[in-house]
């Protein structure tokens, strides 16, 4: 069906970080797939998939960022400020990727009697463990305290990922006027910038990030 189209394009596009045209070319398959598996016969004109526009990739400002912040703990639904705050803590502090942060749990993090906050997390078949920044470990802290173990960090509630990306209830949230459009991707470039801004050694960078290559911090030297 069109709605299980757009939900994988959209987890597709968070998660791995596909381009335009990988978008539609997927897209395109998926309607010749769907055509089969529901009986739909004779010819029809494939279509390009109406995408909700992408957040900017610049990183958030200082001002920014606490603008969010407070936008995300005064929203007036429980479940919604508790996973947004989840959100917004593991992405601006630790740079986890979109699927990355629907699958932190409780278990996954470990606190340090001096406040320093570690996530391990395991993705493309290695395990990697990132401290989250000094000025987002108080809060990251407060949220994992009232997490129970083997419960998820963006759904408390929850002791399994669900369905869906993180950005979807982030494409939720939007209607609700944040003072800034994001997604993990923005919020992951500026927890990148903020590391390649203060001298953080690439090689440590990119093993936090999980990254192989350096081209991508290559393209955001302009930021």
């Amino acid at each position: 069906g069109e709605e299980a189209r757009y939900r994988y394009i959209e987890w597709g596009a968070q998660a791995n970080e596909w381009s335009e045209g990988t978008k539609n070319l997927t897209w395109t398959r998926l309607e010749l797939i769907g055509d089969f598996l529901l009986g739909v016969t004779g010819p029809r004109e494939l279509r390009k998939p109406t995408i909700t526009e992408e957040a900017p990739r610049e990183p958030l400002t200082p001002q920014e960022q606490a603008d969010l912040w407070v936008w995300a703990k005064t929203l007036s639904v429980k479940k919604r400020a508790q996973r947004l705050t989840a959100f917004l803590a593991l992405g601006l502090g630790c740079g986890l990727t979109g699927g990355e942060l629907v699958r932190a749990s409780r278990d996954h993090v470990t606190l340090d009697a001096d406040g320093a906050v570690h996530v391990t997390i395991t993705s493309n078949k290695s395990t990697r463990t990132v401290t989250c920044l000094s000025h987002w470990e108080t809060r990251l802290a407060d949220i994992v305290r009232a997490v129970e173990p083997g419960h998820m960090l963006l759904a408390p509630w929850r002791t399994d990922t669900g369905h869906g990306s993180s950005n979807e209830s982030v494409r939720r949230a939007m209607l609700k006027n944040p003072p800034v459009v994001f997604n993990s991707i923005r919020l992951r470039n500026t927890w990148l910038c903020w590391h390649l801004a203060h001298g953080t050694p690439l090689k440590e960078l990119m093993q936090a990030a999980d990254m192989q290559e350096a081209n991508h911090l290559h393209n955001m030297l302009p930021l």
